[in-house]
């Protein structure tokens, strides 16, 4: 069953939205989670016991690694336990049968395939890599293990997003999923069926049309009945717009199921992640893997190359993580070895834009974090439009160094050949000489500021002071500060365990809502500064 068909539109998902609705608020969780079971057992009961089996090993590993917090042997334990029962999983259903058929041409061998998994299970890409965020946010403490079934149950098979997308963090529908009463309002359910219909169009009016242009030209089809030019017989021109109406399908049909899921994410009262932000626009290729399957790419940003070392090891481990993230992420496309060469392809593109093309910000924010001897983060300062990127680097020694970027608004990069004097840049570009004044002035003043902060003020109004101003930089109560509260701590100069005191203060008294890497909520930020002026 799918967001497009029939029986989807007019029996499950009105008939579900009913029952959730009408469920008592404490009950809704329930709904949810056994209505989402029907959705993933239609026509495919017998993965059931599947989605059985990747919930308990996870939701139990996560007790477990909670539960034994103050021994790190057995939380790893616990966790290497996730892990193999979600990636186990996956690689059974998935990879099997593929590595079994490459083995034997590339041997000779004859190992006889798997029988019976010639089908995957619905969206287990996607739900196996949700499993998997989980584990490892509990197991890094980012979030706390969740102590309901049905409500992580709810969480791992919730059917807007099990097919296509977005890849969703627990942390990122912790909050709303422990939220039963007013969860969602009438604002919310409205703005849910205007995205559920623009993604239903996307799929319908024009994922559908611009791949049967595809299908009559190159005559990729389902049925042999279908009549077709066919390669060997199109002239160029003509492959070329076979080739363009697979892309804006290969589009349109992606980003309509995402848009579909986020819309009904919004009737249930959740708050999905964007996946698409109009890609086919990019400027870079870096940009595109910002705008394509953007919680796919901030999975593999935030769960392999981070931990690798990203780009905080010097430019050839920075190159050798993105060759792994880039064949890692052919292999989860499918298994098949286009994919793989087209995942290795996208790594020498990158490869090629960090190696030789120097970037201007055009227009956005962007966060640069500084980094120690050690390799630890500390101050993060702010790049506004018309700014050379890595002016002081490119000054100073005519390369592009190492250091982590954070897009804090949708931004738009201007990219120059490395080779290019800073003269040449200038002479092009001359309002870069002032916006670069100009930076270099705000960034002095953060520092000083932050000086004085940590020289004369007390901890907890220094960290209202710094929350306040991130607040006021961000210009809306809810954003991503992009650093743990380990790391705020060692940016105000003060004990972790001083400001994990702090923050649950006001958290208590209603100040700060959600505090983690990806999300922070500032409810009363007046109230914020005035604890933070406070003597």
């Amino acid at each position: 069953m799918v967001f497009s068909t029939i029986i989807f539109l007019f029996r499950f998902l009105p008939i579900t939205l009913a029952l959730y609705y009408l469920a008592p608020a404490k009950l809704k969780n329930t709904v949810l989670f056994l209505c989402s079971l029907v959705f993933y057992c239609w026509g495919e009961v017998r993965f059931f016991p599947v989605m059985v089996a990747l919930i308990l090993i996870n939701y139990l590993s996560g007790l477990a690694i909670e539960h034994f917090d103050a021994k790190p042997a057995l939380r790893r334990f616990f966790l290497l336990v996730a892990l193999i029962g979600s990636l186990g999983m996956l690689f059974y259903f998935k990879y099997a049968n593929f590595v079994l058929r490459s083995v034997n041409a590339l041997l000779g061998t004859a190992f006889a395939e798997i029988q019976g998994i010639g089908t995957l299970p619905l969206g287990i890409s996607f739900y196996t890599f949700q499993t998997l965020s989980y584990s490892i946010d509990v197991y890094r403490r980012d979030v706390k293990a969740e102590r309901n079934i049905i409500d992580f149950g709810a969480y791992v098979v919730m059917f807007p997003q099990l097919i296509a997308g977005p890849i969703v963090k627990y942390r990122d529908v912790s909050d709303q999923l422990h939220v039963y009463r007013h969860r969602y309002n009438l604002k919310q359910i409205e703005e849910g069926m205007t995205l559920f219909t623009f993604g239903l169009a996307k799929k319908v009016l024009l994922a559908d049309a611009v791949g049967a242009l595809w299908t009559d030209i190159i005559g990729v089809a389902d049925s042999p009945s279908t009549t077709f030019v066919g390669l060997a017989n199109a002239s160029t021109p003509l492959v070329w717009l076979g080739i363009i109406a697979y892309s804006l399908q290969l589009y349109f049909d992606f980003s309509g199921y995402s848009l579909m899921g986020i819309g009904m994410g919004k009737m249930l009262g959740f708050d999905f992640p964007a996946n698409f932000n109009y890609p086919y626009i990019s400027a870079s290729i870096t940009e595109f893997w910002r705008r394509w399957h953007m919680t796919l790419s901030g999975w593999f940003r935030e769960y392999v190359y981070i931990p690798l070392g990203g780009n905080r090891k010097g430019l050839k481990r920075q190159i050798l993580n993105l060759f792994i993230v880039e064949l890692l992420t052919g292999i989860w496309h499918g298994a098949n070895w286009n994919f793989i060469c087209w995942g290795l392809y996208y790594f020498v593109l990158l490869a090629a834009e960090k190696l030789f093309l120097l970037p201007y910000l055009k227009k956005g924010k962007v966060r640069i974090n500084k980094m120690d001897e050690e390799g630890k983060e500390f101050y993060p300062h702010y790049i506004l439009s018309g700014s050379l990127i890595y002016d002081a680097f490119f000054l100073t020694c005519g390369q592009i160094p190492s250091m982590p970027l954070k897009m804090l608004e949708d931004s738009e990069l201007h990219m120059f050949p490395s080779s290019m004097s800073f003269e040449d840049i200038l002479s092009i570009h001359p309002h870069l000489a002032r916006n670069m004044a100009y930076s270099q002035a705000v960034k002095d003043l953060a520092y000083s500021r932050l000086a004085c902060i940590n020289m004369y003020v007390k901890p907890f109004n220094r960290a209202c002071i710094f929350l306040h101003e991130m607040y006021d930089i961000h210009r809306h109560g809810t954003f991503e500060p992009g650093v743990t509260q380990s790391e705020l701590a060692m940016m105000l100069n003060m004990h972790k365990v001083t400001m994990a005191n702090i923050i649950s203060q006001l958290k208590r008294e209603k100040i700060v809502g959600q505090f983690t890497k990806t999300k922070v909520s500032i409810l009363e930020p007046a109230r914020l500064k005035e604890l933070g002026l406070k003597e």
